[in-house]
């Protein structure tokens, strides 16, 4: 063995762990480090040697094969999925604890505590019909419901436009990650084609993957050269050392100097954009507008003419008209489609039948009752009170209308003064459920504003109706209570103001024969209060159902959020178990490295002891 070869292996050992000694020192000073992950050395063998003329080859040492991360790539996916849904629910449930504090209802001055009192101030008129006072005390009750509802709708519009300003600082921040994993990606395969150790710039780069997982969904591949490929949607945000920028247009998100949107499946961009809508002012406003479709057999009945009267005085928009004659349930359907009718107008069908004719099997109605709600269609049916059921008492018009959120009327009562005037309000009624139908609160803003608009609407309406008929102590009549602003729009928040006529106090219609004790007028008022006018939902309750809605859909997003966050807690956990470093574990590993180097000084002294004694020495007879 030429003596070289052994202190070309002892400085082998020297070199490695004094690397590792090196490593560990690193280890220890980023024990505080957030998101370091520790490194290992990896010692092996050292190329054999073959001696000459044998068939043994002999060991020349210690090299180091990599210094690694020690890491799981599973649970860092895992990580990254997992974010990605608790940024989405974490973004909505801090929508609604937001939505929760403009509405206010724990104090004495949400909005169901103004309707109590405006209701009440109603029923207290009804008792006293000429009392000055109480009409001043309606007055301000009127105006604190106007001042209010028109607060929300500015709390809501303004909450909207801070939810812009929230998405826009998501998109930059999106682009500033992109930006910065692309530059890693060059410094990284720069490094590993070198040689030299990334490990600390993958730390960097894992961070950003982190935290961009939160707020987009997003793939990610690693590339031999260590590059990592970041893509939204199957299209590259990073793609090796380039990255492409995101951007809003049109309140929507798209690749920048494209017009391609951007497919998002999660985050907290997401979570803002579903939360925010359209982001228009306009998003969840409501309309006043019906299509009716009369259908009956024979000849059409008189009873129409008045009904077009009455209900056109109810609503801002006059309703389009539309009759079919001698037909069955599915020519109606045929010939509603043939109108091409707008999405978002209710849809009407009144259907007059003498002879039960269109009753169809029980199967068949099933599928007419499907098709009716499918084009946002109630049907109201008049008819015999023997043509509620079939022969047999199972099936019949009753069917329909409550399949569709319509009601039967009697055909013998169609002669009745109050036929039309019912008939209309059955309209109104089924036209104030249309605007308020909101399937679930993935659009939280706009939801909550369709669901609040159709409230004001509705109440401001059916007041304006009844306070049509009244007798001001002036003797005037035709007064409407409440107007909107824009008399181009239909009544909702941010719409509806006060009569200012009624600043005269004795403007207020409360009287129906005109004698000032009768408060008849005020007492129909005060009953809407109870009265079904959403269908088959009273003011009081409809609100209440807002109210709870929100409620039961913000605990959703709050449960989600916190379930999502003890999954993740869990996942990042046992990362830490993993990758965390270990004061204990290092000084072990240090005080393990600094033997073996002291050790392999020992062989290098030795070494140079011998090579002394060879140099130095031998030969040197005589002395």
């Amino acid at each position: 063995m030429n003596i070289f070869t052994g202190l070309s292996t002892a400085i082998s050992g020297l070199y490695t762990n004094k690397k590792s000694l090196d490593v560990t020192a690193h280890n220890i000073s980023n024990v505080n480090t957030p998101n370091y992950v520790r490194q290992q050395v990896i010692h092996s063998s050292a190329d054999y040697s073959q001696l000459p003329n044998s068939k043994f080859k002999l060991g020349t040492g210690v090299s180091i094969q990599e210094i690694r991360q020690l890491r799981n790539e599973f649970l860092d996916f895992k990580y990254r999925l997992e974010s990605e849904k608790q940024g989405y629910w974490s973004a909505k449930n801090s929508v609604f604890e937001e939505v929760q504090g403009i509405l206010n209802e724990i104090s004495d001055t949400g909005l169901q505590k103004v309707m109590d009192k405006f209701w009440n101030a109603w029923e207290e008129l009804a008792k006293a019909p000429d009392n000055l006072t109480i009409r001043g005390l309606l007055r301000e009750r009127a105006v604190s419901f106007v001042d209010t509802v028109n607060h929300l709708g500015e709390q809501l519009n303004k909450f909207q436009e801070k939810l812009n300003i929230e998405i826009q600082n998501k998109v930059t921040e999106i682009n500033d990650i992109a930006k910065k994993i692309a530059k890693l990606n060059d410094n990284i395969v720069i490094a590993e084609a070198r040689g030299t150790n990334p490990n600390d710039y993958r730390d960097t780069r894992n961070s950003l993957l982190d935290r961009l997982s939160q707020l987009v969904s997003m793939e990610y591949v690693e590339e031999k050269t260590g590059a990592v490929n970041v893509s939204i949607g199957g299209k590259h945000l990073v793609n090796r050392e380039k990255y492409y920028e995101i951007g809003i247009a049109n309140r929507d998100i798209y690749w920048k100097n494209s017009d391609e949107k951007v497919k998002l499946n999660g985050g907290e961009l997401l979570g803002l954009m579903d939360a925010r809508g359209s982001g228009q002012r306009t998003d969840g406003n409501v309309s006043d507008k019906v299509d009716v479709v009369f259908a009956y057999t024979g000849a059409a009945p008189a009873v129409i003419d008045d009904y077009k009267t009455d209900i056109e005085s109810r609503l801002v928009h006059n309703p389009d008209y539309y009759q079919i004659a001698d037909t069955d349930i599915s020519d109606i359907i045929d010939y509603i489609d043939s109108l091409s009718l707008e999405d978002n107008t209710h849809k009407k069908v009144i259907l007059f039948d003498n002879n039960s004719s269109g009753i169809a099997s029980e199967t068949q109605m099933e599928e007419y009752i499907e098709e009716f709600n499918k084009r946002g269609v109630s049907v109201t049916v008049i008819s015999d009170p023997d043509n509620k059921y079939d022969a047999s008492g199972q099936q019949g018009w009753t069917d329909l209308t409550e399949g569709t959120g319509g009601s039967f009327f009697d055909i013998n009562n169609i002669s009745d003064s109050q036929f039309a005037e019912e008939l209309s309000q059955e309209t109104t009624n089924t036209l104030s459920r249309h605007m308020g139908t909101v399937n679930n609160f993935l659009k939280i803003i706009p939801s909550i504003k369709q669901k609040l608009n159709t409230f004001v609407n509705t109440i401001a309406r059916n007041i304006n109706y009844i306070h049509r008929q009244g007798i001001a102590l002036d003797g005037d009549t035709g007064i409407d209570f409440f107007l909107n602003t824009n008399p181009n729009e239909p009544i909702q928040m941010g719409n509806i103001t006060l009569n200012p006529d009624l600043g005269i106090l004795n403007k207020i219609s409360v009287s129906k024969n005109g004698d000032r004790g009768n408060g008849e007028i005020a007492k129909e008022i005060a009953d809407l209060r109870d009265s079904y006018l959403f269908g088959n939902i009273t003011t009081d309750d409809y609100y209440r159902d807002i109210v709870s809605d929100i409620g039961v859909a913000g605990n959703e997003a709050a449960t989600m959020e916190e379930s999502q966050e003890i999954l993740i807690s869990q996942i990042e956990n046992k990362r830490e178990s993993i990758s965390a470093v270990s004061l204990d574990e290092e000084m072990s590993n240090m005080i393990k490295y600094q033997h073996s180097y002291v050790a392999n000084t020992r062989v290098v002294n030795a070494i140079d002891e011998m090579l002394d004694n060879i140099i130095n020495k031998l030969g040197r007879v005589g002395r």
